[in-house]
Protein backbone atom coordinates (compact mmCIF):
# COMPACT_ATOMS: atom_id res chain seq x y z
CA UNK A 1 0.00 0.00 0.00
CA UNK A 2 1.27 3.45 -0.90
CA UNK A 3 1.62 5.33 2.42
CA UNK A 4 1.10 8.81 0.93
CA UNK A 5 -2.06 7.63 -0.88
CA UNK A 6 -3.39 6.08 2.34
CA UNK A 7 -2.61 9.28 4.29
CA UNK A 8 -4.35 11.41 1.66
CA UNK A 9 -7.43 9.15 1.76
CA UNK A 10 -7.48 9.29 5.57
CA UNK A 11 -7.22 13.09 5.47
CA UNK A 12 -10.02 13.26 2.91
CA UNK A 13 -12.25 11.07 5.07
CA UNK A 14 -11.52 13.20 8.16
CA UNK A 15 -12.39 16.38 6.26
CA UNK A 16 -15.61 14.81 4.99
CA UNK A 17 -16.59 13.71 8.49
CA UNK A 18 -16.08 17.24 9.83
CA UNK A 19 -18.04 18.66 6.92
CA UNK A 20 -20.91 16.24 7.53
CA UNK A 21 -21.68 17.87 10.85
CA UNK A 22 -22.06 21.40 9.57
CA UNK A 23 -23.27 23.55 6.74
CA UNK A 24 -20.44 24.20 4.27
CA UNK A 25 -22.10 27.13 2.58
CA UNK A 26 -25.46 28.82 2.73
CA UNK A 27 -28.04 26.21 1.74
CA UNK A 28 -25.57 23.30 1.32
CA UNK A 29 -25.27 20.43 3.82
CA UNK A 30 -23.76 16.93 3.70
CA UNK A 31 -25.49 14.30 5.84
CA UNK A 32 -25.47 10.54 6.45
CA UNK A 33 -21.76 10.44 5.63
CA UNK A 34 -20.31 6.95 6.06
CA UNK A 35 -17.06 5.40 4.98
CA UNK A 36 -14.68 2.55 5.61
CA UNK A 37 -11.43 1.04 4.43
CA UNK A 38 -13.20 -1.80 2.62
CA UNK A 39 -14.69 -2.57 -0.77
CA UNK A 40 -18.51 -2.70 -0.86
CA UNK A 41 -19.61 -2.54 -4.50
CA UNK A 42 -19.16 -6.26 -5.29
CA UNK A 43 -18.92 -9.52 -3.36
CA UNK A 44 -15.48 -11.07 -2.93
CA UNK A 45 -15.28 -14.87 -2.77
CA UNK A 46 -13.69 -16.39 0.34
CA UNK A 47 -11.52 -18.68 -1.79
CA UNK A 48 -12.31 -21.71 0.40
CA UNK A 49 -14.74 -23.79 -1.69
CA UNK A 50 -15.84 -27.32 -1.01
CA UNK A 51 -15.02 -29.44 -4.07
CA UNK A 52 -17.29 -32.07 -5.59
CA UNK A 53 -14.98 -34.67 -3.99
CA UNK A 54 -15.81 -33.30 -0.51
CA UNK A 55 -12.35 -31.75 -0.05
CA UNK A 56 -12.03 -28.12 1.12
CA UNK A 57 -9.61 -26.10 -1.04
CA UNK A 58 -7.75 -22.93 -0.06
CA UNK A 59 -7.39 -20.26 -2.75
CA UNK A 60 -7.60 -17.32 -0.33
CA UNK A 61 -4.28 -15.87 -1.53
CA UNK A 62 -5.71 -15.56 -5.06
CA UNK A 63 -8.60 -13.39 -3.77
CA UNK A 64 -6.45 -11.24 -1.45
CA UNK A 65 -6.63 -7.51 -2.24
CA UNK A 66 -3.57 -6.01 -3.91
CA UNK A 67 -4.47 -2.36 -3.31
CA UNK A 68 -5.91 0.09 -0.84
CA UNK A 69 -9.66 -0.32 -0.34
CA UNK A 70 -11.89 2.65 0.43
CA UNK A 71 -15.55 3.64 0.19
CA UNK A 72 -17.60 6.65 1.23
CA UNK A 73 -21.27 7.48 0.81
CA UNK A 74 -23.62 10.22 1.87
CA UNK A 75 -26.24 12.78 0.90
CA UNK A 76 -25.57 16.31 -0.36
CA UNK A 77 -28.53 18.66 0.23
CA UNK A 78 -29.04 21.97 -1.60
CA UNK A 79 -31.76 24.33 -0.37
CA UNK A 80 -33.42 25.84 -3.45
CA UNK A 81 -35.53 28.08 -1.21
CA UNK A 82 -37.26 27.75 2.16
CA UNK A 83 -39.81 25.29 0.67
CA UNK A 84 -37.69 23.02 -1.57
CA UNK A 85 -34.55 20.94 -1.10
CA UNK A 86 -32.64 18.99 -3.74
CA UNK A 87 -30.76 15.92 -2.48
CA UNK A 88 -27.95 14.08 -4.25
CA UNK A 89 -27.11 10.66 -2.77
CA UNK A 90 -23.56 9.64 -3.67
CA UNK A 91 -21.20 6.72 -3.21
CA UNK A 92 -17.53 6.35 -4.09
CA UNK A 93 -15.66 3.05 -4.04
CA UNK A 94 -11.94 2.62 -4.82
CA UNK A 95 -12.57 -0.81 -6.38
CA UNK A 96 -10.89 -4.14 -5.76
CA UNK A 97 -7.99 -5.95 -7.40
CA UNK A 98 -6.79 -9.51 -6.79
CA UNK A 99 -5.37 -12.26 -9.00
CA UNK A 100 -8.87 -13.60 -9.79
CA UNK A 101 -11.31 -10.73 -9.17
CA UNK A 102 -11.15 -7.09 -10.22
CA UNK A 103 -13.73 -4.35 -9.74
CA UNK A 104 -13.16 -0.92 -11.26
CA UNK A 105 -13.41 2.14 -9.00
CA UNK A 106 -16.94 3.54 -9.12
CA UNK A 107 -19.03 6.62 -8.52
CA UNK A 108 -22.77 6.21 -7.93
CA UNK A 109 -25.16 9.16 -7.97
CA UNK A 110 -28.86 9.65 -7.42
CA UNK A 111 -31.34 12.51 -7.26
CA UNK A 112 -34.05 13.58 -4.88
CA UNK A 113 -36.32 16.52 -4.25
CA UNK A 114 -38.47 17.49 -1.28
CA UNK A 115 -41.20 20.12 -1.46
CA UNK A 116 -42.54 21.47 1.85
CA UNK A 117 -45.84 23.21 2.59
CA UNK A 118 -47.16 24.41 5.92
CA UNK A 119 -48.77 21.10 6.94
CA UNK A 120 -47.38 18.49 4.52
CA UNK A 121 -44.41 17.55 2.35
CA UNK A 122 -43.76 15.41 -0.71
CA UNK A 123 -40.42 13.70 -1.39
CA UNK A 124 -39.05 11.72 -4.31
CA UNK A 125 -35.65 9.98 -4.11
CA UNK A 126 -33.74 7.85 -6.59
CA UNK A 127 -30.58 5.97 -5.67
CA UNK A 128 -27.77 4.81 -7.99
CA UNK A 129 -29.36 6.06 -11.23
CA UNK A 130 -25.95 7.03 -12.61
CA UNK A 131 -23.01 4.65 -12.28
CA UNK A 132 -19.55 5.49 -13.53
CA UNK A 133 -17.13 2.53 -13.44
CA UNK A 134 -17.69 -0.47 -11.18
CA UNK A 135 -17.30 -3.16 -13.83
CA UNK A 136 -16.54 -6.57 -12.25
CA UNK A 137 -14.22 -9.06 -13.95
CA UNK A 138 -13.41 -12.58 -12.77
CA UNK A 139 -10.70 -14.90 -14.08
CA UNK A 140 -10.63 -18.71 -14.00
CA UNK A 141 -8.21 -21.12 -12.36
CA UNK A 142 -6.84 -24.16 -14.23
CA UNK A 143 -6.54 -27.73 -13.02
CA UNK A 144 -3.77 -30.20 -13.91
CA UNK A 145 -5.61 -31.06 -17.17
CA UNK A 146 -5.70 -27.35 -18.13
CA UNK A 147 -9.48 -27.18 -17.58
CA UNK A 148 -10.95 -23.88 -16.40
CA UNK A 149 -12.77 -23.79 -13.09
CA UNK A 150 -13.93 -21.14 -10.64
CA UNK A 151 -11.71 -20.95 -7.53
CA UNK A 152 -14.47 -19.38 -5.42
CA UNK A 153 -16.89 -22.28 -5.92
CA UNK A 154 -14.78 -25.15 -7.39
CA UNK A 155 -17.34 -25.43 -10.22
CA UNK A 156 -16.39 -25.77 -13.90
CA UNK A 157 -15.99 -22.33 -15.47
CA UNK A 158 -18.63 -23.15 -18.10
CA UNK A 159 -21.23 -23.65 -15.32
CA UNK A 160 -20.45 -20.60 -13.20
CA UNK A 161 -21.90 -17.70 -15.28
CA UNK A 162 -25.06 -17.24 -13.12
CA UNK A 163 -22.94 -17.09 -9.96
CA UNK A 164 -20.20 -14.66 -11.01
CA UNK A 165 -19.76 -11.53 -8.92
CA UNK A 166 -21.67 -8.47 -10.06
CA UNK A 167 -21.83 -4.89 -8.94
CA UNK A 168 -24.22 -4.76 -5.98
CA UNK A 169 -25.42 -1.21 -6.67
CA UNK A 170 -29.13 -1.60 -7.40
CA UNK A 171 -31.29 1.31 -8.47
CA UNK A 172 -34.09 2.26 -6.15
CA UNK A 173 -36.86 4.83 -6.14
CA UNK A 174 -38.98 6.07 -3.27
CA UNK A 175 -41.87 8.45 -2.88
CA UNK A 176 -42.99 9.84 0.47
CA UNK A 177 -45.95 11.97 1.47
CA UNK A 178 -45.94 13.32 5.02
CA UNK A 179 -48.80 15.11 6.72
CA UNK A 180 -48.04 17.14 9.84
CA UNK A 181 -50.72 17.64 12.49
Amino acid sequence: MNVSRAAASTSLLAAMLLASESSLASGFVISNLEGSSSHVQSSVWTGRPLGLNGKRYDFTDLYASKRFEFNVSGLAHFAVNDKAVISLPFSLDAGYDSDLLSTEPSILLGFGITKNWSNHSVSFMSQNILRIGGKVRERPCYDSFDREFHCGTALPWSDIAPFLSRNKANQSFSFRYRYFF
